[in-house]
């Protein structure tokens, strides 16, 4: 899986969890599903809009579960 510019598949399981926990963070400023996702948008790896949602929504169910009322 890429992201933006970025190859997912070489990176470590720390690289993967550090993003995913800062998936996780943006949802704490970013109270909402699609202001998290055009957060990730503005942020480096310009990452499509499919792809930004993959990671908000992959990150809050496997990282920060207590979001997932975020989730549409």
């Amino acid at each position: 899986m890429d992201y933006g510019d970025r190859r997912m598949s070489t990176g470590t399981d720390d690289e993967l969890l550090e993003i995913g926990y800062a998936a996780c963070g943006v949802l704490k400023t970013h109270p909402a599903f699609g202001a998290a996702v055009q957060a990730l948008l503005k942020a480096t790896g310009k990452p499509t809009v499919e792809q930004a949602q993959s990671l908000v929504r992959e990150s809050v169910l496997n990282l920060c579960p207590r979001q997932k009322n975020l989730l549409p």
